[in-house]
């Protein structure tokens, strides 16, 4: 049998910084002449290319996060199963990119997998319980959504600086993406079940998987200088995009000790958008003092969200220190960043952490680094 399945949107974790330069400014990148990290931040930066060397970087970075008051280290089904709010939420994504930027023009592929939970701490107490054995007759309330999904975006960008007499400048820049889905999994369970009773071994579920996913995505970017110490930039995020799976649709029933066995599989086909975002960054960096201060607004599905970042630069120490803050959407807790760069000849390293809680960072709800390398030839 065939399924199709029509999904507007598969609104994963929202997606946080790749690089440890953003990273250590609390996720501003949009409005900062980034360089190769055009292809993940704006691609209107590679306007702004004076050379004809090569730019390349590598780099990885990783975020978790939940709004159980429980320190995301010790994140568990038997933790999240014990606490008396409704709805138990964790986040996790990991960013990986390899890039290279001649001139106007950049090119890399961006890795991407990102985990969604979201549950009633009943559903979590059964998963848990299960793995030893279920009392007879405890009944258990589903409302749990386990979403897992791992990609690869081959991304080309280009960038053109527009010629006007009452701008310092403005740069134009473009992106097409490839994407390339290597694993969709989800999972729902909604209702109740009841172990041990003949009624539970008729709970049935259903799961969606995939391991080939295709499609395609643009960004339009621009930034500006508006003064000699005010930059602008803004990023219209897929704004045209269009995603097909290919998969299987399982039907799966419980039996009397919980455990599921698969009753049905039906060929299935999702088709869904990337969510569409807008971003706009701005940044002061007075000339010659070494210092930047951005701010970025992010507006997706009806919300505004706001992040800050600074970067103090010494130039005689090869040094930059990076530190910035905003509001997690998931614990909606404030968290921190902080980041450091070395910059030698043709070589820039750069590391970023990110936590809720300053100094005990282990205690931290949300917790996250990066680092990357950038070369240039």
């Amino acid at each position: 049998m065939f399924c199709f399945i029509l999904l507007f949107f598969i609104n994963l974790s929202k997606a946080f910084c790749q690089d440890a330069q953003s990273y250590g400014m609390g996720d501003t990148g949009t409005g900062m002449l980034s360089g190769v990290l055009g292809l993940y931040w704006n691609p209107a930066v590679f306007a702004y290319s004076n050379t004809t060397s090569v730019q390349t970087v590598a780099g990885f970075s990783a975020w978790d996060t939940s709004n159980v008051s429980t320190p995301i280290l010790d994140f568990s089904y038997n933790t999240g199963g014990q606490v008396v709010q409704s709805s138990v939420v964790r986040n996790q994504q990991y960013l990986g990119l390899f890039g290279l930027q001649y001139q106007n023009y950049g090119g890399g592929v961006v890795y991407d997998q990102q985990l969604q939970l979201q549950a009633n701490p009943d559903s979590l107490a059964f998963f848990q319980d299960r793995q030893s054995t279920l009392s007879q007759s405890t009944t258990y309330t589903f409302n749990y959504s386990n979403i897992q999904q791992k990609s690869e975006n081959i991304v080309l960008s280009y960038g053109y600086q527009v010629p006007l007499q009452f701008l310092p400048y403005l740069g134009l820049g473009g992106s097409i993406k490839f994407y390339r889905g290597d694993l969709l999994d989800e999972t729902s369970l909604q209702g109740w079940y009841s172990a041990g009773d003949v009624t539970g071994s008729n709970y049935q579920y259903t799961r969606e998987y995939s391991t080939n996913g295709t499609g395609i995505s643009y960004d339009i970017g621009l930034i500006s200088k508006v003064t000699s110490s005010i930059q602008i930039g803004v990023l219209f995020k897929n704004i045209v995009s269009s995603i097909r799976w290919d998969g299987e649709l399982q039907t799966l029933s419980l039996g009397s000790n919980g455990q599921e066995t698969v009753t049905q599989i039906q060929d299935n086909t999702i088709i869904t958008s990337l969510p569409r975002e807008t971003r706009v960054g701005i940044v002061l960096a007075p000339p010659g003092k070494g210092i930047a201060i951005a701010a970025e607004s992010r507006y997706q599905n009806g919300k505004s969200h706001w992040y800050f970042g600074l970067e103090r630069s010494y130039p005689t120490s090869h040094l930059v220190i990076r530190l910035g803050t905003f509001i997690d959407p998931v614990s909606n807790r404030r968290v921190y960043t902080g980041g450091i760069g070395y910059q030698v000849a043709f070589l820039q390293a750069d590391i970023a952490l990110l936590t809720e809680q300053v100094p005990n960072i282990l205690n931290s709800q949300g917790l996250g680094g990066a680092a990357d390398l950038t070369a240039q030839f």
